[in-house]
């Protein structure tokens, strides 16, 4: 399968070329990047971070079209705070016809307001199936990161591996369940 994880933290990006390798795997780590590899509509699956910060393109190209005015001002605030992109680019590469997309968070959701909304897709200790939703032909799943227990063990065995990042292997395969 052809798969586009998004993720701005080295560690995840790490964890997704060591679970993922044996798809045709792109990894990139800035909102930019995100906007032109979904722009290009070339992936099965569409597994992306909830938050990242809104980077500017270098060449200014997706700027304006991908984040409106609030991506030009990044150009000049050097905006570096987190926003809730992910949902975003989930909802653009469904709607550009990839057929499987994933939301992944790893924020607490006792200290976060939008990471806790995604309890409501499902069990907050990851206990259930997340609910699947179908939206313009594809589907959508959000996700917590690690939130059962057999998640833990899953996390403590892959950090004896050297694997200290999401667990997209297990994002990838609930979202195909």
């Amino acid at each position: 399968m052809k798969v586009l994880v998004i993720d701005d933290d080295v560690a995840n990006q790490q964890s997704a070329h060591a679970l993922l390798s044996e798809h045709d795997l792109t990894v990139v780590g800035t909102s930019w990047e995100a906007a032109e590899m979904i722009g290009k509509n070339e992936y099965d699956v569409v597994l992306t971070d909830l938050f990242m910060s809104a980077t500017p393109d270098p060449k200014e190209k997706v700027n304006r079209r991908v984040f409106g005015s609030f991506g030009a001002a990044t150009s000049d605030s050097g905006d570096s705070a987190e926003h809730p992109l992910g949902f975003g680019f989930a909802l653009w590469a469904l709607t550009r016809g990839v057929k499987y997309v994933a939301v992944v968070t790893d924020t607490d959701h006792h200290s976060n307001a939008i990471s806790a909304q995604i309890d409501w897709f499902h069990d907050s200790y990851g206990d259930s199936e997340p609910n699947r939703l179908e939206f313009s032909g594809g589907r959508l799943a959000i996700l917590h990161a690690c939130a059962s227990d057999e998640d833990m063990i899953r996390r403590e065995v892959l950090g004896k591996r050297g694997i200290t990042g999401k667990d997209w292997e297990l994002a990838l395969e609930r979202l195909l369940r």
